[in-house]
Order: C-alpha cells, then sequence, then structure tokens
C-alpha cells in the first residue's frame, strides 16, 4: 500500500510500546506536559492490531473478517454505506460491542479480548459516537473533566490530592483551548450549537490523553467550514503521536484529511490505501453506486443499525460526470457532484452495525 503507515495489514509486527504499555503516558498531545510518545509519530510499528475480526449478532454477521492496523501519528478514515459495519468495528474496539466475536484485537500488543471497556479506556483508547452525549446538568468544563476520570489517570483523579487535582485542571483548560471552546468553559452544553457541542466531545476524549481516539461521523450535521476546522484539529493531533480513526460519509473530508483510508462492505474490507485510492477503487464505486465504473442506477441500500435508517443509496443516481443523491444516501464518488450526507445514524458503540 502506498501513502504511509497508518493502515497496514493487521497481522505480525511488534506493537507500539509492547507489554508495558498500559503504565506508559500517552503521546505529546501537549496536554498538562504528556511524556514523549514510545513510537514516533508515523512510524510503521502498529499499536492496533485487527485480525480476523468477526462480530455476529445471532445469525446476523456485523464483521466478516476484518483486518487492520494502526500507527501512531496517522489519522485513518474509515469508509462504507450505512449497514457495513463502522460503528460496530469502532463498538468491538472500545470494547462495547455485545455480539459474539472471533479474531483477536491487540492494543500495543497485548490482546485485549475480554476486556473491560473501563479498563481499554485505562490503556489509552478514547471515542465520541455518532449523537452528542454530554451532560446537561454540568457546564462544558465539568463534562471535560469527566474524560479525566476515565482514563489512565481515574483513582487520581476521583480522589486527588492538591497538586494531582491541579494537574487535572490544567488538563482540562489545555483540552478546552485545543479544540477552540475555552471560551465557553462555563456555559451548559444546550446553550451551545451544535458544532461547539462536538468539540467539547472531543476535548472530554482527549483530556485523557489517549494513544488511540476513535471518532464516529464527528462532522455529521456541520457546515462546510466547521468541517474544514475539524479536520486541521484531527490532523494536529495524529502528528502529536495518536494514533486517530475517523468514520466518516463525507470523502471529501477523507481526502482532505487523512492520511490513509479503508472502506467496509456488508462487513468486510474492501479497499485500503491512501483516501483517493480506496475512493478510486471498483469495489467501493460498487457497493455506493451499485456499479464498478461510477456509471448507472445506484442500488446498494444497507440497512443501519438498531435505531438508524435505511441508506437511500437506490435514490442515488450516477453518471460518468456526476452523483447526486437524497438524505440518506451514499457518498458521492470523484468526479460527482459533491458528498451527499450519509443516512441518519443510530446511538453509536453498542453493538450497533452501521
Amino acid at each position: 500500500m502506498s501513502g504511509g503507515a497508518g493502515v497496514v495489514p493487521g497481522h505480525g509486527g511488534a506493537a507500539a510500546g509492547g507489554a508495558g504499555a498500559a503504565a506508559a503516558g500517552g503521546p505529546g498531545v501537549t496536554l498538562a506536559g504528556a511524556p514523549e510518545p514510545s513510537v514516533a509519530p508515523g512510524s510503521a510499528v502498529p499499536i492496533v492490531e485487527v485480525t480476523d475480526l468477526e462480530v455476529h449478532f445471532g445469525g446476523v454477521t456485523a464483521l466478516g473478517g476484518v483486518s487492520f492496523a494502526l500507527a501512531p501519528g496517522r489519522c485513518c478514515g474509515l469508509i462504507g454505506a450505512n449497514g457495513s459495519g463502522k460503528s460496530t468495528l469502532l463498538a468491538a474496539l472500545s470494547r462495547l460491542c455485545h455480539g459474539a466475536e472471533r479474531g483477536d484485537i491487540r492494543l500495543g500488543g497485548q490482546s485485549c479480548i475480554g476486556w473491560s471497556p473501563d479498563r481499554v479506556a485505562r490503556w489509552g483508547v478514547a471515542r465520541t459516537f455518532q449523537t452528542v452525549r454530554l451532560v446537561d446538568d454540568l457546564d462544558v468544563r465539568d463534562n471535560v473533566m469527566v474524560g479525566v476520570t476515565s482514563g489512565r489517570d481515574a483513582r487520581q483523579a476521583l480522589w486527588p490530592g492538591r497538586a494531582a487535582a491541579a494537574r487535572a485542571r490544567e488538563r482540562v483548560t489545555r483540552a478546552l483551548e485545543t479544540v477552540g471552546v475555552a471560551a465557553h468553559a462555563r456555559r451548559r452544553p444546550a446553550e451551545l450549537p451544535y458544532g461547539l457541542q462536538r468539540r467539547v466531545e472531543i476535548a472530554r476524549a482527549i483530556v485523557s490523553e489517549p494513544k488511540v481516539l476513535l471518532l464516529d461521523e464527528p462532522t455529521a450535521g456541520m457546515t462546510g467550514r466547521e468541517r474544514a476546522e475539524l479536520g486541521e484539529l484531527f490532523g494536529r493531533l495524529a502528528r502529536s503521536g495518536i494514533a486517530v480513526l475517523v468514520v466518516e460519509h463525507d470523502v471529501r473530508f477523507v481526502t482532505t484529511t487523512c492520511d490513509e483510508a479503508f472502506a467496509l462492505d456488508a462487513g468486510r474490507v474492501v479497499a485500503r490505501g491512501t483516501p483517493d485510492q480506496v475512493i478510486a477503487s471498483p469495489e467501493v464505486r460498487q457497493a455506493y453506486l451499485g456499479t464498478g465504473a461510477g456509471t448507472g442506477t445506484g442500488r446498494s441500500a444497507a440497512t443501519a443499525g438498531s435505531g438508524g435508517t435505511r441508506a437511500a443509496a437506490a435514490g442515488a443516481t450516477g453518471t460518468a460526470g456526476g452523483a447526486t443523491g437524497t438524505a440518506g444516501g451514499a457518498p458521492a464518488v470523484p468526479g460527482g457532484a459533491g458528498e451527499v450526507p450519509g443516512g441518519t445514524p443510530g446511538p453509536g458503540g453498542r453493538g450497533v452495525q452501521g
């Protein structure tokens, strides 16, 4: 694969940090003096390795033999129609998936199959969800402080001494500044526009100083300017040493933000490489538009997970020169008239195929 090391075959190779990675500090996110990453940003050594991962819900196969890897310092995009298994994959990585599993997921060289979600969080995996999940009774600053209590320093955050409490407050301030919402620290989430609420969620995730950051459709419902600003933020986070995985329907965002990408269709990886390579691949065009060359009438309609909607890919029509579609349709392919927003997401994370 050309274009970098962030998505490499999910087999073999030493993992970043080794067995002692759980006790190590997080990447250099410039949050409260985080220690230097044990693996240089952009290193080919993966920190996440997924091998032949299968997830089944009864007789339904949500993921069918997925293998990939993520390296520190890289931003990786994950695309696919609704129902392709994207959110299920993020749920499996964060151990929030309740389906039957086969295969392996290794974090820093350790298999995390059987780990609890809080153990994965303490190791250094943080995530956001498709829908905003903030506590309305807390102000922005206290919402972000929740992220300190869920990370590797949870015990110190819950029962802090004076010095630990000061460090926690400093980390929250840095996180708010990093995502650009420091001016709203004492406001309630409901008082903020949607785009700023999304930023607060991202601040809550990065305040734990994660090694791996999972973002489930973070730009959904945002303006073009807001998307561009988030793309720049994700790039900075990756360059700080974090392995960033972004689930997105906006293929233009993926091509301008991500170093690598891969695509899922019906729970299987159908393409991987640079974003341009993935989007141009016949398999991805087939999955999105029902044709290998971007011509003809789209026919792919996948069912999103519980609480989601049926992707109206049948409402997307593609010609050699353009692609248009109804809301809920598949993203446009190169040469099209632009991105078509993905379907309304269901609740992210808990075993939802999407």
